[in-house]
């Protein structure tokens, strides 16, 4: 079929784009050309569809030669199912007409063109213009793509993020910052900022720096949670400007109120440190003055032997009281360290209880307190250490003796509950604020820690208890109604079942006297080197004091550790030192 090109003579030039300043129609010759070399198909068809004329590009576009398609009706294009009759009936009823639609290439290629048709543009003569627009909807499905997926990882963002416009009032927020504060969107979006925040001028000076177009960085703030609660927040902002007009802001909230918790923690933690230090400077002066009096009372000429011997308790009282004191701090030590080694063994809890009864019995006589003890018929067995759980009930018991007037009376019971075996100590003494209950057993923690207050001691009495229980499996409470109404501490430590109880072994006793040992000291400290020797001839043994390794003699020295507690680890560990059985070791 011959193409015909008689469309194109009567075609006015205001129908083609042509440069400016052109004028007149143009020829039929320069119509071909134009017809020629455009980019876009064009593609002209007779009343009853069938096409008479194409340029290079619509060959190109359905990927068959220009005369393969002249003669072939638009349906012959079409993708299977497209209207084609009630769409040609459209055309030419409007004359003009644009739209999308799928083009079927002879090779089964489906492509999505845009196309513009106009009719009669001459009698009997359409033309359409068409364009491929495959790349085209390739970006626009992607950048929509991707657009919902940056949409869904904003919106899903674990940081809070919203936008704030120049009127102060919130454009958009996401999730996880309706989610931080507990409101809707509805609750939220298009109210003014400043409803949420709990400090009026913070908020105002936030946005007084935005409208200037600074940057906050961290920016510490409180924000007002639906329920009440308030959330304290670290903002980073800033502004979006087009041709200097304030669009919104860029606002991301970090939660930072556990931060800040801890960080509050850490102050008061430094805090109780620092008075820990304080007060152990003085518990630790008063026992030392009231040594070095005993001392310089002793160095007097003249002394009757009633002032001797209270200078002798004197002196004994308050080193034991050194002792204890410096106990307690190398048992929390070692607690927090992890390096305590219980020795447990099935025990019966009475036992326990006894020792702990001996261990108390000088600070309650001395009190005039009073005792109660109720322990169940039945023998009941834990698997612990005898000497640890002792220390347990003592420091019971010394707290309830330091915070109950004199000639209080004060309760120890032991039972079996369920699968449990249970200890409580109870007083009517001072009591605990109820604000205190939750850190009662807390290192450094004291109700009172003023140096003038009347019951000394550190504080770590409670703090030991706790940690001790935990290590036997078991666990420990406080209960007060408040000041003045006296305190309940109860312990719950696993009960060992009948069966176990069988299993016991006996004790092995180790003998207190033997015969007279040749005994070696060597403690770089020569006050404690010759203080042990002196005291072990008072026993009956021969005795030899040294202070350092050389002292030894020739051929020896290698012997020697580098120091008294490399020494002692090593025989310990070689058997040949005994282990201490009582206090805190």
């Amino acid at each position: 079929m011959e193409p015909d090109d008689s469309f194109l003579s009567p075609l006015p030039a205001a129908a083609i784009v042509v440069p400016d300043g052109a004028a007149g129609d143009l020829t039929a010759d320069e119509l071909r050309a134009i017809f020629a070399g455009a980019l876009d198909a064009i593609m002209v068809t007779d009343d009853e569809g069938r096409y008479v004329d194409t340029n290079p590009a619509a060959a190109e576009l359905l990927g068959i030669p220009r005369e393969a398609i002249l003669g072939r009706r638009v349906s012959d294009f079409c993708e299977p199912g497209y209207d084609v009759q009630g769409a040609w009936a459209q055309f030419r009823r409007q004359k003009h007409v644009r739209g999308e639609f799928r083009l079927l290439r002879p090779d089964g290629q489906l492509k999505t063109v845009e196309f513009a048709a106009v009719a009669e543009i001459a009698p009997g003569r359409h033309v359409s213009i068409l364009r491929d627009i495959g790349e085209r909807k390739r970006m626009e499905s992607e950048l929509i793509v991707r657009t919902q997926e940056l949409e869904d990882f904003v919106e899903n963002a674990a940081v809070a993020l919203h936008w704030v416009g120049a009127d102060g009032r919130i454009l958009w927020a996401n999730k996880a910052e309706l989610d931080m504060l507990g409101y809707s969107r509805e609750e939220y979006v298009g109210h003014h900022i400043s409803e949420f925040h709990a400090d009026t001028h913070v908020i105002e000076e936030i946005l007084d720096r935005l409208a200037r177009n600074e940057t906050l960085r961290n920016h510490e703030a409180r924000l007002r949670c639906k329920d009440g609660s308030i959330r304290n927040v670290s903002i980073y902002s800033n502004v979006k400007f087009v041709d200097g007009e304030f669009v919104h802001t860029r606002c991301f909230t970090r939660d930072i109120t556990e931060r800040k918790a801890a960080e509050s923690e850490l102050r008061q933690a430094s805090r109780r440190k620092d008075e820990f230090l304080a007060m152990l400077a003085h518990e630790l002066r008063n026992p030392l003055g009231a040594i070095m009096n005993a001392v310089q009372i002793l160095r007097t000429r003249e002394l009757t032997e009633p002032t001797l011997e209270w200078s002798r308790e004197v002196i004994s009282r308050q080193a034991t009281h050194l002792t204890r004191i410096v106990d307690d701090l190398l048992d929390v030590s070692r607690i927090t360290q992890g390096k305590v080694t219980l020795r447990t063994q099935p025990i019966e809890l009475a036992a326990a209880v006894t020792l702990a009864l001996d261990i108390t019995r000088p600070v309650l006589q001395a009190r005039r307190q009073e005792v109660s003890t109720e322990l169940p018929l039945e023998a009941l067995w834990v698997n612990a250490d005898l000497n640890r759980l002792a220390q347990v009930v003592a420091n019971l018991l010394n707290n309830s003796s330091k915070f109950s007037p004199e000639a209080a009376k004060i309760s120890l019971t032991a039972a079996r509950e369920g699968e449990d075996a249970v200890i409580r100590v109870r007083d009517s003494g001072r009591g605990i604020d109820p604000e205190l209950l939750p850190q009662v057993f807390d290192v450094f923690v004291q109700e009172d820690r003023s140096l003038d207050r009347p019951e000394g001691g550190l504080g770590l009495g409670l703090t030991l208890v706790r940690s001790l229980v935990e290590l036997h499996g078991g666990r420990v409470q406080a209960f007060s109604e408040g000041r003045g109404r006296g305190a309940e501490v109860v312990v719950w430590l696993p009960a060992l079942t009948p069966a176990a109880e069988r299993d016991v072994p006996e004790a092995n006793v180790a003998p207190r006297e033997g015969p007279s040992l040749r005994v070696l000291v060597v403690d770089d400290s020569v006050d404690s080197a010759d203080g042990l020797a002196r005291l072990l001839e008072m026993n009956g043994h021969d005795v030899r004091a040294v202070y350092s390794g050389p002292e030894l003699g020739p051929g020896r020295t290698r012997e020697l550790p580098r120091d008294g507690r490399e020494a002692a680890c090593g025989r310990r560990a070689a058997g040949a030192l005994p282990r201490r059985t009582g206090g805190w070791r």
